[in-house]
């Protein structure tokens, strides 16, 4: 199914362009695959990694896998390889122009994860309080709890 832009409104800004399917589905395709956006976070986020960082930085991947997901990125232009300007054998990966246009995505879907993990994390009655030792406590002895007052907000 074929989809045109085509609206009055529109036609003297934006050009007339054919979409392929549905923009999403289209995305989808690549970053939608188990590991990929998290393969793409390691990318963006560490300085050039290497693909033994990839795979050290996220238990239960294989080597496989990540091989493939690193293709996939590669093959739709969003992931970039480097040589190492010391080691020539070393292979460095890092984001494309293309690449740079899906950090603001990741950013969201952390601050979406991010946000979720607050609302579903237990909320304690009173925050917690550290109790310092008196200067006259001898080191090592057991301190004395008794004196303290927590402060009146909590009360």
């Amino acid at each position: 199914m074929t989809q045109v832009w085509s609206t009055s409104a529109d036609a003297a800004t934006i050009p007339a362009s054919k979409l392929v399917g549905l923009p999403l589905r289209s995305s989808l395709g690549t970053l939608g695959r188990k590991w990929s956006l998290v393969v793409l976070r390691d990318i963006a986020f560490l300085p050039m990694p290497t693909f033994g960082d990839l795979l050290q930085r996220n238990p239960g991947m294989t080597p496989r896998v990540l091989s493939l997901r690193i293709q996939a990125l590669l093959r739709d232009g969003i992931v970039e390889r480097v040589s190492d300007g010391q080691d020539r054998r070393k292979v460095r990966y890092r984001l494309t122009p293309q690449g740079i246009d899906v950090v603001p995505v990741l950013v969201a879907l952390i601050n979406y994860a991010i946000q979720q993990q607050a609302r579903q994390a237990p909320s304690e009655p009173k925050p917690r309080a550290v109790v310092r030792p008196r200067a006259d406590d001898a080191p090592g002895s057991r301190l004395d709890h008794s004196t303290y007052v927590p402060p009146a907000r909590w009360a």
